[in-house]
């Protein structure tokens, strides 16, 4: 070491600041024998401590959405109860006429819709049987009322309403504004590609919509404000933004043989935002979006899509994100399923459901696979990617791609 030092203070005396390769290599020795081992062990041991605090965070978000699945699950049951008190309400309405009912003939050659309900009775139930090719914008604002289609009556949007008590404008072709107990059967409402929506319900409505045609609007289907909606036997289609669109604490039933598609863009055909809630039952329900990439289904913004009682099938993606969430059950997913930012998708118990695609799952969002939840099928990929993002598998299941069961993708 002595001659090392010598040397190189003569070569710096004499103006040369070359390092001999001897002096290098004792360098080089010792760093790797006393401080390197050393250093190694500090940075493993601080990214140990660190994937401790990860884990440990990583299992309290665990937890909670855990909690957050049975607390939606539980908020599901209420309002399906909220639904079928409703449903009931409309099935005595829709089966059996109060006795201080009136019945009123509306020729739309000689008369609109509009005007028989101005000159009719506010009180009492009212049925307003339809025919011909009428064009209007039909406001209902009381209770207990049935538009019913004769022999392919149709409605056309004539225009905005302005100067009204309700609103500014109002441009659908049917608003139901608090109405109660409402019923729209048989009909085709043709937004004539100016309306807003062929069928609003606002302000805590609630609406039977049956065997009816809904087409060429903004919105076909729009329920907002706590309202109630349920529909039967109907075919929804070739609206521009979405065909159904469930917000703002709104509630609808879809019941058997609907046949909902969307083709203009990748928006949801059915979507649900803002503490909305769908449920989805009976036979015979098709939910289509035909755009690539296009979402059938949107859950978002705390709202549920729950699907029992009959099997559905998604033509389409699923969205499921900002604390929204999905319970499937007896269904056929012929697209992905794409959960992110606090969604959850839970494959019900007892239940047969068949994913056509893959199952990704996102930056803080949950897949849960319950228990006797075999008979799920993934003909794809089940995919965990981003932070805190995971799968629950109380049963696993069948998949035909590639998942990391033992992994990332399995709490």
């Amino acid at each position: 070491m002595k001659k090392h030092i010598t040397f190189a203070l003569t070569a710096i005396i004499f103006g040369s600041f070359t390092i001999p390769a001897q002096a290098v290599e004792a360098q080089d020795s010792y760093w790797e024998r006393y401080y390197s081992p050393h250093l190694k062990t500090h940075k493993i041991g601080k990214k140990v401590r660190k994937n401790k605090r990860s884990i440990a965070q990583n299992t309290a978000d665990i937890q909670t959405n855990k909690e957050n699945i049975v607390i939606n699950s539980d908020h599901i049951f209420a309002l399906t109860e909220d639904l079928e008190g409703v449903n009931s309400r409309i099935s005595v309405l829709e089966n059996q006429i109060p006795s201080n009912s009136t019945t009123i003939n509306v020729d739309c050659v000689n008369e609109s819709i509009s005007n028989a309900l101005s000159n009719a009775s506010p009180v009492g139930h009212l049925t307003l049987e339809v025919t011909g090719d009428c064009t209007d914008n039909i406001i209902l604002n009381r209770d207990n009322v049935a538009l019913v289609g004769l022999n392919g009556a149709t409605i056309t949007y004539s225009g905005p309403v302005t100067n009204n008590e309700y609103r500014p404008s109002i441009n659908n072709v049917i608003t139901v504004i608090g109405g109660d107990n409402i019923i729209v059967k048989n009909l085709l409402l043709d937004g004539n590609n100016g309306a807003s929506a062929g069928l609003a319900l606002m302000s805590g409505s609630s609406v039977l919509l049956k065997g009816s045609t809904v087409k060429n609007s903004s919105f076909g289907i729009s329920a907002t404000d706590n309202s109630n909606l349920q529909m039967s036997d109907n075919i929804v289609h070739n609206n521009s933004s979405y065909e159904v669109i469930i917000s703002q604490g709104a509630v609808a039933e879809i019941r058997e043989n609907n046949k909902i598609t969307h083709s203009a863009n990748r928006n949801s055909t059915v979507g649900v935002y803002r503490n909305g809630s769908v449920r989805i039952r009976q036979e015979g329900n098709e939910i289509t979006n035909t755009f690539p990439n296009g979402r059938a289904l949107e859950s978002f913004y705390g709202s549920q899509i729950r699907s029992d009682q009959g099997t559905l099938t998604v033509n389409g993606g699923i969205g499921i994100g900002f604390f929204g969430m999905v319970e499937l059950r007896d269904t056929i997913v012929n697209g992905d399923v794409y959960i992110f930012n606090q969604g959850t998708v839970r494959f019900r118990p007892q239940s047969d459901v068949t994913i056509n695609g893959n199952v990704l799952v996102n930056s803080v969002a949950l897949a849960h696979f319950s228990v006797s939840s075999a008979n799920t099928t993934v003909n794809g990929d089940i995919i965990c990617r981003g932070y805190n993002a995971a799968t629950y598998f109380e049963i696993p299941p069948i998949i035909s791609g590639s998942s990391d069961l033992n992994g990332s993708c399995n709490l």
